[in-house]
């Protein structure tokens, strides 16, 4: 007996067994934490057109483009996603809607699979890796409910075979209908194209009269236009005429899966069973069919947001495409050796398709201990306790969230809402505001922006510490939360960003935002630590000893540590400073401008010139005057000593022409001092460059 005929002897049982690992993994799934950038605004407005009578079809949470209209909004998810977080909250209402879904995908799979009525090693294959790619989109999503409707396609495709039936083409009608209705159906006539290729490919080989060809234009034209037929009456296909490539650029979601999945085992078994779809489809003759599928290919190729919708479906062709093949006859007639290497490499597949879905499901259980601070919870908690109104210049991720959480008292700058309601160009405005000060302010003078909402970390404190009346609020888990009126730790705010700019006479004003922070920040909260070490630092008689017994703690982070480095390079402690600096996680430019300075200072040329080389090649998102005219002049100090190594000619001869566009003159016979990284006022001697700090001392 052959392992073929050993898995259809026991077909109930393998499959059943198959079913409820496949079942287990998904519930698993499921219970994943939200963790989607659209999940929430999608919710707001489902919850806002269900209760207050708001339409979907206008922007009501941006004062961007306030009253603007949202193309192609999937009304009906989002009344959907909102009945069910109604009657059971957030987290279980979507958890339910990605069970149910992906439970009605599934059984719609399985029906498929008896419909073309499979062998057993289908069902090995195909299950595991449905769920596999259930698991890439395992998120509050509208598609969730559009990969249903991909195998009602594709089933339907089969059932009319290579004729043109009334009910046939009825039914593919009512589906377009209801799928455009509820989502983009660019993935069904994408189906329904290879249809009409393999009956006219039919009729052409059976010379079909023009009456059977008149049938078939009118029914192609009949299930085009019901496209139309839905709120707006802008059709799917009107999306490729109208969508920018350079989206794909910009969002993640656009990077092609080579780059994106390169990691992921299961992408290249589904390159693999590709390659052997596209070989059985052109034996079997079904050019139709192949066209579809090679489409579906290629999108999944290229864009990692396609992966699991052009997977599913590329999955169901396979399916069929198997299921059109005698494997008793075939493993009958194959030499046992080729019979067991098949059978190896089945079983090698199921393996790790099954595998990768078992890990994916481990791994989500341990992504929920984390995501919740995904979300800024306790800023958005902190604004609505204190009735904190305005309007929020915020991180494009978290539109969406603050939309739900905060709207309508505060109304955001950006969300998930890109291509449907805002542009291009606006994305281009906010990225250029999320990394130069100059480009922030002018939004905040042009929009009245008296609030920002932007990550914790350095790049971000220095960004807005060099703007105008906006300071330091609230810094919670992953957020900070920035505000013109009555800032809480301006001064704070300052010293997150720019460490250098400590001086003992401010400790009286900084001890009353110690004061203010241990009565309203949460005890998790990173600027807490932070605070402490200064005040440690402040209150120590001996300050050298204080910072040399700082490195022997291993528990201190970023900010602590940019801090008491650059106390030690005040104090002289050279060394000491190099050491410091070795254990940050995440260095910024000046991390290298400062250890070169150490280096150079101890004669270490070589060691400054590396350290200098290694930030050189990094490409960095903003680099002020100041940091170019600062790296040129420890490099004239590394020069005078000696020969370069690692820096080349063609580097440095930019950054002098650069420099020089800037300021008249940079005297390079001085090296920076402590207070060189530390900004006092603002100066732009050139319109053309954004707005940058210099700092007071003679360079």
């Amino acid at each position: 007996m052959t392992w073929f005929e050993y898995t259809e002897n026991r077909k109930k049982f393998i499959i059943t067994g198959i079913t409820i690992l496949c079942v287990a993994i998904l519930l698993l799934t499921a219970r994943r934490n939200v963790i989607s950038l659209d999940a929430y605004w999608h919710l707001k407005t489902g919850l806002d057109w269900l209760q207050h009578g708001l339409s979907p079809w206008i922007d009501h949470y941006s004062f961007t483009y306030p009253g603007e209209e949202i193309s192609g909004s999937p009304y009906l998810f989002q009344g959907l996603i909102a009945l069910l977080v109604d009657q059971f909250g957030v987290e279980s209402g979507f958890q339910i809607f990605r069970l149910t879904t992906s439970l009605i995908l599934f059984l719609l799979f399985f029906a498929f699979l008896r419909q073309i009525k499979s062998i057993t090693l289908v069902y090995l294959l195909a299950l595991p890796m449905i769920v596999v790619l259930l698991q890439y989109r395992a998120t509050v999503r509208p598609e969730l409910i559009s990969f249903s409707f991909s195998i009602l396609a594709i089933m339907l495709y089969y059932d009319a075979g290579k004729q043109l039936k009334t009910i046939n083409i009825a039914l593919m009608a009512g589906l377009i209908l209801l799928w455009s209705n509820y989502h983009s159906s660019l993935l069904g006539y994408i189906i329904f194209f290879g249809y009409f290729v393999d009956v006219a490919l039919e009729q052409l080989k059976d010379r079909a009269p023009i009456r059977t060809w008149l049938k078939w234009s009118i029914s192609g034209l009949i299930i085009l236009m019901v496209g139309f037929l839905k709120p707006q009456l802008q059709h799917t296909l009107m999306g490729l005429f109208t969508f920018s490539p350079e989206w794909k650029e910009i969002i993640q979601e656009y990077t092609p899966t080579y780059i994106l999945y390169r990691n992921h085992p299961m992408i290249y078994v589904l390159a693999l069973l590709s390659v052997l779809t596209t070989a059985l489809l052109v034996w079997q003759k079904r050019f139709g069919l192949l066209i579809s599928f090679l489409v579906f290919t290629y999108s999944a190729i290229t864009m990692a947001r396609m992966v699991t919708p052009s997977g599913i479906i590329m999955i169901c062709i396979l399916a069929w495409a198997l299921s059109e093949v005698d494997f008793r006859t075939f493993i009958r007639k194959t030499p046992a050796l080729g019979t067991h290497l098949i059978g190896i490499t089945l079983l090698a597949i199921f393996s790790v398709t099954l595998w990768s879905g078992v890990v994916t499901a481990r791994n989500y259980m341990e992504e929920n201990k984390k995501s919740p601070l995904r979300y800024p919870w306790d800023i958005t908690g902190y604004i609505t306790d204190n009735k904190i109104s305005g309007r929020i210049f915020n991180n494009y991720g978290m539109g969406g969230f603050l939309i739900h959480e905060l709207s309508p008292a505060n109304q955001i700058y950006i969300d998930g809402r890109t291509n449907v309601l805002y542009p291009l160009e606006h994305f281009k405005s906010y990225t250029k505001s999320a990394r130069y000060s100059k480009y922030l302010q002018s939004e905040v003078n042009k929009y009245e922006i008296k609030l920002i909402i932007l990550p914790n970390g350095h790049i971000y404190n220095s960004l807005v510490a060099d703007l105008e009346e906006t300071h330091l609020d609230f810094v919670g888990a992953a957020y900070s939360l920035y505000r013109q009126e009555n800032p809480n730790f301006p001064l704070f705010g300052e010293l997150l960003a720019y460490p250098a700019c400590y001086n003992p006479e401010l400790i009286n004003q900084l001890e009353g935002e110690i004061e203010i922070a241990r009565n309203i920040l949460p005890a998790y909260s990173p600027l807490l630590p932070f605070m402490a070490s200064v005040e440690a630092y402040s209150q120590a008689e001996n300050k050298e000893k204080y910072l040399l017994s700082q490195i022997e703690m291993e528990t201190w982070d970023d900010f602590h540590l940019r801090f008491i480095g650059l106390q030690a390079l005040q104090q002289g402690q050279d060394l000491l400073v190099i050491e410091i600096f070795k254990h940050l996680n995440r260095w910024v430019l000046n991390d290298f401008l400062v250890t070169a300075l150490a280096n150079i200072k101890l004669g270490r040329w070589k060691l400054a010139e590396k350290t200098l080389y290694d930030a050189s090649v990094i490409k960095w998102s903003y680099r002020s005057p100041v940091d170019k005219a600062t790296t040129y002049t420890l490099l004239e100090h590394i020069r005078k000593n000696k020969d370069f190594e690692f820096m080349e000619k063609e580097y440095i001869d930019s950054l002098v022409e650069e420099i020089n566009l800037i300021f008249s003159g940079v005297d390079a016979t001085t090296l920076p001092g402590y207070r060189s990284f530390c900004p006092m006022n603002i100066i732009n001697t050139n319109p053309e460059i954004e707005g940058v700090r210099i700092n007071s001392e003679v360079m």
